[in-house]
């Protein structure tokens, strides 16, 4: 079954690019052989068993590879004033995106830029944080490297806006785009990113397989932020695995409240003295969505700090999942690991599943994790009812609320207002 996916790969494979490396060659092999060895994984899978993707066993996807552009149809978001790159259908398309004004510390090439002009520094960082052999769309996502950026920031620099990689579905059906960036963020430099998934037609059926492999060297600092709105019949597949040198530093937030299913998917490892990462998300799902938020933080050096908070609302016949676990690594003392979820069920039908968990070979450290579930609260409803506010307003007062806290772990306060205009949409 997992050949549907792939049935056209031969066809595919003579359209990419650099068909003539060895190296590449062999890159794409060994993610097409992993990828039908292991085959789309079932919920007899640990890692899987809450989220079921047979739907992409039967599809009829077709690989992306003709660059599109938007016309003049318009994509619904809030402004923020940031650098914008476009990919279209999976298909960078930097003609209309802000490359020639980009701070010259700051390179963002295609892949194929990358191979023409950085191969040998983009070979060195192509799947070495990754692990083909363990994770069937990461093998897919290698198979089918063809598009997506190389982000290398310099060292010694603070970039004075973020980028914002604003990934669109131009209304086009049945269509899987395979998207593989990699980021390298060297000592002493500050920069923020945004990805932003949408559709200009929320009906539109397609796959979007996203890998970013990312890199913080010494005294850096990433703050990723994440929009996953794509369309209400997509399938939103992604894996993001950061690195931390030391004294480096990683923000991430994710907002999710699209697609019919979607696995954000994210492994962070604290590898040396002082770094630090903090993970936190807002879910909101209905209809008949399934949501998956998996976290792996591992502590692989002492006195490293992670934080792991996520909140979501369920409502309709909607399903929400969060995985997340702490790793601390044997002599990673002095660490300190914090994970939190916390659920509002709108509907008797609503559903949540929950899995935190904590591995831990060092006896010197703070770790904590905790799951809560829950309604709305009927007093605080009937308070705004009893002052004027209709049921349905009420409600998504309520709503708001209870994100608040987690959006505002953002730093930036135009980033805040951002996501939260998104989730009062």
């Amino acid at each position: 079954m997992t050949i549907k996916l792939i049935k056209n790969y031969d066809d595919d494979y003579q359209n990419f690019i650099s068909t003539d490396k060895k190296w590449l060659i062999d890159f794409r092999k060994s993610g097409v052989k992993n990828f039908v060895d292991q085959d789309i994984p079932n919920t007899k899978i640990e890692d899987w068993k809450y989220t079921k993707v047979n739907s992409l066993k039967s599809d009829n996807f077709s690989y992306s590879n003709i660059k599109a552009d938007l016309g003049s149809r318009k994509i619904d978001l809030p402004h923020i004033d940031a650098y914008n790159i476009y990919i279209i259908n999976g298909i960078p398309n930097l003609s209309v995106s802000d490359i020639e004004i980009l701070p010259d510390f700051l390179n963002v090439l295609t892949i194929k830029e990358a191979l023409n002009y950085r191969e040998e520094e983009y070979k060195s960082l192509l799947g070495s944080l990754t692990d083909n052999s363990k994770y069937p769309f990461i093998a897919l996502n290698d198979a089918y490297l063809n598009n997506g950026l190389f982000i290398k920031a310099c060292a010694n620099n603070r970039l004075n806006k973020p980028i914002h990689i604003i990934y669109v579905n131009n209304g086009e059906n049945e269509i899987f785009s395979n998207i593989r960036n990699i980021v390298k963020i060297e000592h002493n430099t500050e920069i923020s990113i945004i990805e932003s998934y949408v559709s200009i037609d929320n009906k539109a059926k397609y796959f979007n397989n996203i890998v970013s492999e990312v890199v913080l060297d010494n005294d850096s600092k990433l703050n990723y932020y994440k929009l996953q709105n794509e369309s209400e019949n997509a399938c939103h597949i992604s894996y993001m695995q950061t690195d931390l040198d030391k004294s480096s530093k990683l923000n991430n937030f994710t907002l999710q409240k699209g697609s019919a299913l979607s696995r954000v998917e994210n492994k962070i490892k604290l590898n040396e003295s002082e770094a630090e990462a903090n993970f936190s998300t807002a879910y909101f799902a209905d209809k008949k969505q399934l949501l998956d938020t998996t976290c792996l933080i591992e502590h692989n050096a002492a006195h490293t700090n992670s934080n792991q908070f996520v909140k979501g609302v369920i409502d309709d016949e909607a399903r929400g999942v969060f995985q997340g676990k702490v790793y601390v690594a044997k002599d990673s003392q002095k660490i300190e690991g914090n994970q939190l979820h916390k659920a509002l069920l709108l509907s008797s039908k609503a559903e949540v599943d929950c899995k935190p968990e904590l591995e831990i070979y060092a006896d010197d450290v703070i770790c904590s994790h905790g799951a809560t579930a829950g309604e709305l609260d009927e007093e605080q409803l009937f308070y705004l009812q009893s002052r004027g506010v209709d049921k349905e307003q009420a409600i998504k007062i309520l709503v708001g609320a209870f994100l608040d806290d987690v959006i505002e772990k953002i730093e930036d306060d135009n980033l805040i207002d951002f996501f939260k205009t998104l989730v009062q949409r």
